[in-house]
């Protein structure tokens, strides 16, 4: 079945809807659903199985029990997939994103909380309020106003990263290194955490306000200033305590 923006749209229901072309729909239900082109629907979606090629538009909240997304994909109400997610592009989300499993290769922004009950990868910029999963990957620029949870965090940070706090068994997080320029400019890529906590936490290229694990690595450029816990291995560039802020004097670098 195919469809071409029809005058009357209607609620689409059945076992199975595919559609090449643009598309417009009140809301759609069915067991599988497969686009490709532009896609707006002004409602509430649930689908068992959801193939989406092409910017897609939902007005409600999104069901689905698998979905693979390649494109922009802009949901007003929460996400919800029971399965395994998958998105190539950006997903855009007005309330809460929950999935079994969710791999993101793009652009993330969601007003709610963003969770998944197994894994959670991101590679692209995020900016949500939570993130949770028991195994947790993000490659990029993030901004996460609340706290980052997970049993085992993997945090590869761009320059601009601002978080709140991190908290799991295992964390992990690293900022860029300061290249050549920045040192003789007296600058570093900026990646900030205001609270992380776990039983072991690795830290390079970062600057913590408060830091609390049993063990913790401190990499190249790691920058706490409040510690507590054993200290298993620290880079002679990282550094403990208060930090002057003022710039270099002309010539010199820290």
């Amino acid at each position: 079945m195919a469809t071409s923006a029809p005058s009357n749209p209607a609620s689409s229901r059945g076992p199975s809807l595919t559609e090449r072309g643009a598309s417009f729909h009140d809301s759609v239900r069915v067991a599988r659903w497969r686009t490709a082109g532009a896609t707006k629907v002004q409602g509430a979606v649930e689908v068992g199985e959801a193939e989406l090629r092409g910017p897609t538009a939902i007005g409600g909240p999104l069901r689905a029990g698998s979905l693979f997304a390649r494109g922009r994909l802009e949901v007003r109400g929460a996400v919800e997939i029971t399965g395994v997610g998958r998105v190539v592009g950006e997903l855009r989300a007005g309330a809460s994103v929950r999935a079994g499993e969710l791999d993101l290769l793009g652009a993330l922004t969601a007003r709610g909380p963003v969770s998944a009950e197994r894994r959670l990868s991101i590679d692209g910029p995020v900016r949500v309020p939570e993130l949770a999963a028991p195994v947790l990957r993000v490659a990029g620029v993030a901004e996460i106003s609340g706290v980052v949870r997970a049993g085992a965090a993997d945090l590869r940070l761009a320059s601009g990263s601002r978080l709140s706090a991190a908290e799991g068994r295992v964390v992990r997080i690293a900022g860029p290194a300061t290249n050549l320029v920045q040192k003789v400019l007296g600058r570093r890529a900026e990646v900030t955490v205001d609270r992380i906590e776990g039983e072991r936490v690795e830290v390079a290229a970062a600057e913590v306000t408060i830091l609390r694990a049993k063990e913790v690595v401190l990499g190249a450029e790691a920058r706490v200033g409040t510690l507590e816990g054993t200290v298993v291995e620290r880079h002679p560039t990282s550094h403990v305590g208060p930090e002057s802020r003022s710039p270099p004097p002309h010539g010199l670098w820290r």
